[in-house]
């Protein structure tokens, strides 16, 4: 009997009445199946989020088989698991787990939070850091997607250009904003026809509608973002059958570099002749451009595009000629029908070749100097037409005559202001002896300047009229500006804008053309100076010192 109590007691002779029970059980292997699990699933975990494919079929397995793992150690040791679970050390750990768990969460939420509903705090007093009401709202009410490429230069991103993009964005997460540097990404700028730093790309994709900005603030940006959310292309119409430039001439003095321009800006270019029409015929047209006309319009047509414009608020683009397209042509032919057009309008072409004599350093750069071949500066801010310009430049004049305002009486009287203008020391050469010989002088009896080079005119419909289209016209005394010609063409200067910059004034429907001023920064500078307020400043500079002193002196004194 003691025999059988020793051998009970021996842990040998245990082992030896145990030997029959099977070597592997699932309470011996539950904790390697817990582990396993843990292991598992913390893997899956990591490969869900490299791959972000929950649905691809291994993180699926590997999930499930996770699963299965830790359900099969829980059902091996129960008793343990269940110990451990509400043990004094797991629900310390738990409640650690818990606290910074709740903490992580409120930050994160706090965040999106913020990202969802951000808000901007401006302390300028002038408010320079927010936009204006009117390009807020046009923002607000963008509703398809829209690219904002910015592209900038070696000088890098301008702080104004940067806050009104961040801006922007702020108040329509729709807009995508991009700031691209040209001189890194060179097919990128040349895919978008960036031809200089500055410049900004509006496109909204869903109608493939683009808008080039040469300088980006707040009014080029909402008059663009108007734009590209309306969908349809403006048709313009050049007239024919007077000896206009041709759209399909390629030479110098002809227009297909224009044509090319106005189609990449996603117009719809086309000719036509008004012989033997009706106004019908323009039913369909934004903008007529009569370019250098060398005969007069027959009476007919002069009737018809009156009509056009004044009952149906159209838009016309008109650029004279003093000269033919040959200088023996001088003098050209009168053109009555043509200048009771433009005078209708409120502007008198006058007789001769205007004539410069100011000299400028950017047209002697761009290899114009005095007399019929001149520079004439660019003001972005006289009108509303060159805003788009964005800068100060200049066209680029090849014989051309100036103009000045005449006074239109009557309901439908115009409103006339000039666009370009040439000097005090200008005047209009109206000697055909003196052009022939190649020598000018001012005569008395020529008009003096400053002479209109170009000038816009607009009719407001008034507010009993059911259309608030404006009709509109520009009038121009040269038509090379926007020609092929190389030396004085399209492409020089800043020609091409200024084409571009009044077409799109011309077709403009109201309420595209946004203007917003500027605002100006109030100057915010320290001084100067005055004795008192200097002694002022230095007793205030000693108050922090004097402070920290007594607070020492009332320490030492209370421990001493």
């Amino acid at each position: 009997m003691a025999r059988k109590d020793r051998e009970s007691r021996d842990p040998r002779a245990q082992q030896l009445l145990t030997e029959d029970e099977p070597l592997f059980t699932l309470k011996g292997m539950a904790g390697h199946l817990s582990s396993a699990g843990l292991t598992l699933l913390l893997g899956t975990a990591i490969m869900w989020q490299l791959k972000a494919q929950w649905t691809h079929w291994p993180l699926t397995v590997f999930a499930v088989a996770a699963v299965v793992l830790l359900a099969l150690g829980f059902l091996g040791d129960r008793k343990s698991v269940l110990g451990f679970l509400f043990s004094r050390q797991t629900g310390q750990a738990a409640n650690t787990f818990i606290s910074v768990g709740l903490m992580f969460g409120i930050v994160v939420l706090l965040n999106v939070l913020a990202f969802r509903h951000d808000k901007i705090w401006d302390w300028t007093k002038e408010g320079s850091n927010t936009l204006d009401p009117q390009l807020i709202n046009i923002i607000q009410k963008v509703k398809d997607p829209v690219e904002i490429r910015y592209f900038y230069g070696q000088r890098g991103l301008p702080k104004a250009a940067t806050r009104l993009l961040d801006n922007a964005s702020y108040y329509n997460r729709k807009l995508k904003i991009s700031k691209i540097n040209a001189d890194l990404n060179p097919d990128a700028a040349q895919k978008d026809g960036v031809t200089a730093a500055g410049q900004t790309i509006v496109y909204n994709k869903a109608i493939e509608r683009r808008e080039r900005l040469n300088q980006l603030d707040e009014s080029s940006l909402a008059t663009a973002l108007i734009k590209v959310q309306k969908g349809g292309q403006k048709r313009i119409l050049f007239l024919k059958g007077h000896g206009e430039r041709d759209l399909a001439d390629t030479a110098p003095g002809g227009y297909a570099a224009a044509k090319k321009r106005l189609e990449d800006a996603n117009h719809r270019v086309d000719s036509v002749s008004l012989i033997g029409k009706q106004v019908d015929a323009l039913a369909e047209c934004d903008l007529l451009v009569i370019g250098g006309p060398t005969t007069d319009l027959l009476e007919e047509e002069s009737d018809v595009i009156r009509e056009y414009l004044i009952k149906k608020q159209g838009a016309a683009l008109i650029m004279l000629e003093p000269l033919g397209i040959k200088l023996e042509e001088l003098p050209r032919p009168t053109t009555p029908n043509l200048y009771a057009l433009v005078n209708r309008f409120g502007m008198e072409p006058q007789k001769g070749l205007l004539i410069e004599t100011r000299e400028t350093f950017a047209g002697v750069m761009a290899g114009a100097g005095k007399g019929a071949f001149f520079f004439a500066p660019v003001d972005p801010s006289r009108h509303a037409a060159l805003n788009a310009i964005g800068r100060s430049g200049g066209v680029l004049i090849m014989m051309g005559l100036g103009m000045r305002a005449k006074t239109v009486t009557g309901a439908d009287a115009p409103t006339t202001n000039n666009l370009i203008e040439s000097s005090l020391a200008s005047w209009s050469e109206a000697s055909q002896a003196q052009l022939d010989s190649g020598e000018v002088k001012n005569d008395p009896e020529d008009p003096k300047g400053p002479l209109g080079i170009a000038m816009a005119a607009e009719i407001n419909p008034g507010p009993d009229a059911r259309s608030k289209k404006f009709t509109r016209v520009i009038v121009t005394g040269d038509s090379d500006f926007c020609s092929n010609a190389p030396t004085f063409g399209l492409d020089r200067g800043s020609n091409g804008l200024f084409f571009q910059a009044i077409v799109g004034w011309l077709v403009a429907e109201e309420g595209e053309a946004v203007t917003i001023v500027p605002k100006q920064p109030t100057p915010n500078q320290l001084g100067p100076f005055t004795a008192q307020d200097v002694t002022k400043i230095r007793y205030l500079s000693l108050l922090p010192g004097l402070l920290i002193l007594a607070w020492g002196v009332s320490v030492w004194w209370r421990r001493r």
